[in-house]
């Protein structure tokens, strides 16, 4: 993908520290400009219209929820082929991530989607899109990486931890790149609702 370099984008200016813990938005956002293609639109909502109230190790929990439960389903969704059923039953059954128990499990499940998902729904759907193939691979896998730093975030000295959490918002905003490419309204709907609960 390209960069979008866009001069115009003034995340630190839109999304600054005065009200809240804004450091994982931050991350988030940059981390999508920096992997949205220059043609896809990122909907940024006004800064009236996220107030984080949780602090960064739950906004952290938050994030890997909405890209687990959330992002990761609507890539395999889009699929729309043979073989992935299964994978979103598992992800769908899940409970919220709410701490590093559930953390764990998700991302559990989010990798065994990501990593046998190619080969079970190639090997049934052998003339379906390679691309889209690999665009839900790759949400899946990155949404599981933003549950599993979730998870040690939750045991880390504060300097860690502060580190781990920034970088699990910047992979779910991985899985949601990914996902917009399969289905844009339901990936930037998902990121609405998951900045409204932070």
């Amino acid at each position: 993908m390209a960069r979008r370099n866009n001069a115009t984008f003034t995340l630190d200016q839109t999304y600054g520290f005065g009200y809240g813990d804004r450091s994982l938005i931050q991350a988030f956002y940059r981390a999508l400009n920096d992997l949205c293609p220059g043609d896809m639109p990122i909907p940024i909502p006004p800064e009236s219209q996220v107030h984080p109230q949780h602090d960064a190790e739950t906004q952290a929990f938050i994030f890997a929820d909405y890209a687990v439960r959330g992002i990761a389903q609507i890539a395999l969704h889009a699929l729309r082929v043979a073989g992935v059923e299964r994978y979103v039953a598992t992800l769908e059954q899940l409970d919220p991530i709410t701490d590093k128990v559930s953390a764990k499990a998700a991302a559990d499940a989010a990798r065994v989607a990501s990593y046998r998902l190619i080969d079970a729904a190639a090997e049934l759907n052998p003339g379906a899109d390679p691309g889209a193939y690999r665009a839900a691979k790759a949400a899946n896998a990155n949404a599981a990486n933003a549950a599993l730093l979730a998870a040690e975030a939750a045991d880390a000295p504060d300097a860690l931890k502060t580190r781990k959490t920034r970088f699990g918002a910047s992979f779910a905003a991985h899985a949601a790149v990914e996902a917009a490419e399969l289905n844009p309204d339901a990936t930037w709907a998902a990121v609405n609702a998951m900045l409204q609960a932070l």
